[in-house]
């Protein structure tokens, strides 16, 4: 999707971790890989930090 000079984008991107991944923290880096208008190829890191992931909570309320 081109993007012009000045403007911003914002992207969404669903993660979804494997089931069978134990809940800890996970390092996680997202890179952004694009190009200008003249081919030159840029690399930005969009984000890198640690994510938790946690078990949600399942089961059903008797009280219900």
């Amino acid at each position: 999707m081109p993007v012009q000079a000045t403007q911003e984008v914002t992207l969404s991107y669903m993660f979804r971790p494997d089931a069978m991944l134990e809940p800890r923290d996970f390092g996680l880096l997202v890179n952004v890989y694009y190009k200008d208008a003249t081919g030159r190829n840029y690399t930005n890191a969009a984000f890198n930090g640690t994510i938790d992931l946690i078990e949600p909570v399942v089961g059903w309320d008797a009280q219900r």
